[in-house]
């Protein structure tokens, strides 16, 4: 691929990745819950379809901007629209507790877009026209299997608002992806690539483990079990953590060569983030079928803005491993949050119909 049309896909990319935790999480969250609920259609609310329509909207204007050419702009956009849809299909299988069909549709999305892309660098045809064609192409296969699980009546605005578990979730973007962004222009790009390698190590760890979690348990929740995190949970994932500190250093230059090694300092504040994080997610599980999220949003909100501040704060003066513990801080921030909402729930007095049900 020619070295613009790579640095324009790269940046498209971002956007989706984008695009998909503002308007696709939070509409899966919803058709999970509507899922675990008996529902066998999958329904979205109008209001999910113009959010879902403006982004895509979005996304091609810029890449029509960028390009000069219509059609780059309307397959980019169409593919917006189609990871949102494709969000929503994987959150319905999850919600009904079919994880064979959740594996299968997970696995085309993983695998058409490398068979299309490696049959056109075969042909040596790739290009960024053709990456965004094969993107979208592995999408549309995903949506098409199972078709009969699809709806055109819209859902009624209730139960879980899917536009605040987005917010939620692009708050935790944030707080994941600002470093680097902020990084990029304070930084040696040596560093960064280093920062870059350590965190990626990580995070396809711990970001795997928290979403198998996920995955497994959010059907629970919302049929009213609780998620908890047991000791064989936690220990298990801080006996991980131990072992990926040298693994990271070591990782680093194994891949890289010897060209990017990340120190011990670098690979502990990068490791803690990663456990703090994948920590949380039990508890993130219990929030989202709560839904009661306006406390947390506010929360959220203030941990991405004082992680965009601590980066800007530390990392001209302790560069990556200054940005490193600000990512472990915030994530530790947001884990005693959930923590001590958590803990409040349980000393609430419950009322469900005639039954009372007090902490003891």
């Amino acid at each position: 691929m020619p070295t613009a049309d790579y640095a324009h896909y790269a940046v498209v990319t971002a956007l989706w990745a984008i695009g998909n935790a503002v308007v696709g999480t939070g509409t899966g969250t919803r058709i999970a819950k509507m899922s675990a609920d008996g529902h066998r259609r999958i329904r979205f609310q109008q209001s999910e379809l113009w959010v879902a329509v403006a982004a895509a909207a979005g996304v091609g204007l810029y890449v029509g901007a960028v390009r000069e050419y219509n059609f780059d702009a309307l397959v980019a956009g169409l593919c917006m629209l189609s990871f949102v849809f494709a969000e929503s299909s994987t959150s319905f299988e999850l919600g009904a507790g079919r994880f064979n069909r959740y594996l299968i549709i997970l696995a085309t999305r993983a695998l058409a877009p490398l068979l299309f892309l490696g049959t056109l660098f075969v042909l040596d045809a790739v290009t960024f026209t053709t990456a965004i064609c094969s993107t979208f192409a592995a999408n549309l296969v995903s949506l098409s299997l199972w078709p009969r699980r699809w709806s055109a009546a819209l859902e009624r605005a209730k139960g879980i608002s899917s536009h605040a578990v987005g917010a939620m979730n692009m708050a935790l973007w944030i707080i994941a992806s600002a470093d680097r962004l902020i990084l990029e222009g304070i930084v040696q790009p040596l560093e960064l690539a280093t920062y870059a390698m350590a965190y990626g190590l990580v995070d396809r760890v711990f970001r795997s483990l928290s979403n198998a979690y996920i995955a497994r348990n959010l059907r629970r929740s919302f049929q009213g079990t609780s998620s908890k995190s047991g000791v064989l949970y936690l220990g298990g994932m801080a006996l991980i953590a131990v072992l990926l500190v040298p693994g990271v250093h070591w990782g680093t230059n194994i891949l890289s060569g010897g060209r990017y090694v990340a120190d011990f300092d670098v690979a502990l504040g990068v490791v803690a983030a990663g456990l703090f994080m994948v920590w949380s997610a039990p508890r993130y599980v219990a929030l989202m079928a709560s839904g009661s999220y306006r406390s947390s949003i506010g929360i959220l909100g203030l941990l991405a803005a004082l992680n965009i501040g601590g980066n800007f704060i530390f990392a001209p003066s302790f560069g990556i491993v200054g940005a490193a513990f600000v990512s472990a801080a915030t994530y530790l921030f947001w884990l005693i949050w959930l923590v001590g909402r958590s803990i409040h729930q349980k000393s609430t007095v419950l009322m469900i119909g005639r039954h009372v049900r007090v902490a003891a």
